[in-house]
């Protein structure tokens, strides 16, 4: 095996140093770029106040017929799209399933905001199984829980993957006299 000369091993080590260098700085700035940007993070949900779409009541003959608006504000703060992949709402009445709906998938922007809407037409013939109804329609004010669960997912750069599941819980009250909602909201996320 011939043996290289001097000037060809220093011209051999200079450029080994020089592209061993230059993966190292290339590996900085992609770890730099991922906790800096491309870092995956949770998307931040916030639940609109829930709305009376529609709220026909009359005493003679009685008739109630309700419809809620529930709305939830999706901020996607990620470099990569936020795929939704499921959002169901229900609605309660003192524990009592009265309501349910849900919202198609959808895709939000990368670094944009969307509003997920939806109504839930309540079913006030079982709500008057409850032992409280007659109290409650007295009262004037129903109450109400809003419950809202979004999953899905962020890909930044096909690699990095952060799904997230995001929990709104609502108590509403839902005013007969002058068709008013009072709205107190709680929203939890897992990463």
């Amino acid at each position: 095996m011939p043996q290289m000369s001097k000037e060809r091993k220093k011209c051999l080590l200079i450029s080994c140093s020089i592209l061993l260098i230059s993966i190292i700085i290339l590996i900085i700035i992609a770890v730099i770029l991922y906790f800096v940007m491309f870092k995956p993070k949770s998307p931040e949900i916030n639940p609109v106040p829930v709305s009376l779409d529609h709220l026909n009541f009359t005493l003679l003959p009685v008739s109630l017929n309700i419809t809620l608006g529930v709305n939830v504000t999706v901020k996607n703060k990620n470099y990569a799209a936020f795929k939704i992949k499921r959002t169901n709402t229900t609605i309660y009445y003192h524990e009592i399933l009265v309501g349910e709906a849900s919202v198609d998938p959808r895709v939000v922007s990368a670094r944009s905001t969307t509003t997920l809407n939806t109504t839930v037409d309540i079913d006030v013939t079982t709500m008057m199984t409850s032992g409280s109804f007659l109290t409650d329609m007295a009262s004037g004010l129903l109450p109400f829980t809003s419950e809202t669960k979004t999953t899905g997912k962020a890909i930044v750069l096909n690699v990095f993957k952060l799904h997230a599941t995001v929990d709104v819980s609502c108590n509403v009250g839902v005013s007969l006299i002058d068709s008013t909602t009072n709205t107190i909201c709680n929203t939890t996320v897992h990463v």
